[in-house]
């Protein structure tokens, strides 16, 4: 993985670009959100820290009330994406409390 600070980086096959909230395989735009490209970037950029849930509403949706099923919804669309997308890696964990 290549600096997940900076505005593009690398995540195994994938390129994430967080200006243009894009997820990339090769030149190949993946149908990621916006949102799910900022979790993702959030992710990486904390890694190998855990990220609390808090802290990822706070910091990808601004603190405004998201609820914990939008949440779900947006990490497992994202998980399929890339193991879709990618080798079968699972790049996102879940580690309850």
């Amino acid at each position: 993985m290549t600096d997940p600070s900076a505005p593009t980086f690398r995540l195994g096959p994938f390129t994430v670009d967080t200006l243009g909230k894009r997820l990339l395989l090769g030149t190949t735009r993946l149908e990621a959100d916006a949102p799910q490209v900022d979790v993702l970037a959030c992710l990486a950029g904390a890694f190998p820290a855990i990220v609390a849930k808090d802290d990822l509403i706070d910091r990808v949706w601004g603190g405004r009330f998201v609820t914990d099923a939008a949440l779900h919804k947006s990490i497992s669309t994202l998980r399929r994406i890339l193991r879709e997308h990618g080798d079968g890696t699972e790049w996102i964990e879940t580690r309850h409390r």
